[in-house]
């Protein structure tokens, strides 16, 4: 963790976009990080093949990477609000209020995201609160 300077993460939710912002070392490179869903708590049962949280990784520029400059990986995933209400993530409580909640693994590799993770990985979990006027609210607590 120390070597890529994983900071803490950072979420913006808007409309129909949530994206997961972490700051990290120069070191990392294009490539180098996968993530996985889960939709529990305890980040162990994960989602295979979901067509409703589909995360798209972004890599901000990084034209010397020397290791004394930082950037910033954003997962990025576009809710399809229709399917998300059919599935695990889509959680309404007890006073009617509905959530979007899950856990998102972020991990980086010592190469390619094909490769096994190495120890850098974190998990993050998010609970959405969700305004059903419109598509989704946009000033929401984030857990």
């Amino acid at each position: 963790m120390e070597r890529f300077q994983i900071g803490e993460s950072r979420i913006v939710f808007n409309g129909k976009v949530i994206q997961l912002i972490y700051p990290v070392n120069d070191l990392v490179t294009e490539g180098s990080v996968s993530t996985t869903l889960f939709n529990d708590r305890d980040c162990s049962v994960d989602i295979m093949g979901n067509d409703y949280l589909v995360p798209t990784i972004e890599y901000d520029e990084n034209p010397n990477p020397d290791g004394t400059k930082n950037r910033q990986v954003t997962i990025r995933y576009d809710v399809d609000p229709v399917k998300v209400q059919e599935t695990d993530v889509w959680v309404q409580d007890e006073s009617d209020q509905f959530f979007i909640s899950f856990c998102m693994g972020f991990h980086l590799h010592d190469g390619d995201a094909e490769t096994e993770p190495s120890s850098a990985s974190i998990d993050t979990l998010v609970k959405l609160q969700v305004d059903l006027i419109g598509d989704f609210g946009a000033d929401l607590p984030v857990e």
